[in-house]
């Protein structure tokens, strides 16, 4: 093997390597035809709110959490 070139301060002078090509990150852009819309109904909405709070009131969950405190 050849010696390393040195320049006058001690390092070793390297060959420059070809850069690698730079690949795009970004995400292509989904069709429109893959977008749903989406149709909220207040009055159902509203009625599962509603529902959820029973069956949070019920539970050993909320039980435990009150006691805690």
């Amino acid at each position: 093997m050849s010696k390393p070139k040195l320049d006058s301060d001690g390092f070793q002078i390297v060959s420059s390597k070809k850069s690698a090509k730079i690949k795009s990150t970004k995400i292509p852009r989904q069709p429109e035809e893959f977008l749903h819309e989406y149709r909220l109904d207040p009055e159902k909405s509203y009625l599962q709110i509603l529902s959820a709070l029973e069956v949070l009131k019920d539970s050993q969950y909320l039980k435990d959490l009150i006691k805690s405190v």
